[in-house]
């Protein structure tokens, strides 16, 4: 079930007060991200454009995220982080 099956069938999700951000700049633009592969909201997602998916980047939709941190635990280039 998606995100938005889930809210049409729970109602809105509980979201965190922490936020996540990507640092374009860390970012190593890999297709198969690892934030992306465990996000359990599918909160992130690549920047349109580019040779392959992600290749201009990623970002996280706000909406999507809960703030859970899976995201930051994986990336290997420490380019998620918690949003100041």
């Amino acid at each position: 079930m998606g995100y938005i099956d889930s809210v049409r069938k729970f109602g809105k999700r509980e979201h965190s007060a922490m936020k996540m951000a990507i640092d374009a700049a860390m970012c190593d633009r890999s297709p198969a991200c690892p934030a992306r592969r465990v996000c359990p909201n599918d909160a992130v997602v690549p920047i349109v454009g580019g040779a392959y998916p992600g290749a201009a980047g990623y970002t996280i939709v706000e909406a999507f995220c809960t703030g859970c941190g899976a995201c930051v635990r994986v990336c290997p280039g420490g380019a998620v982080g918690i949003q100041q």
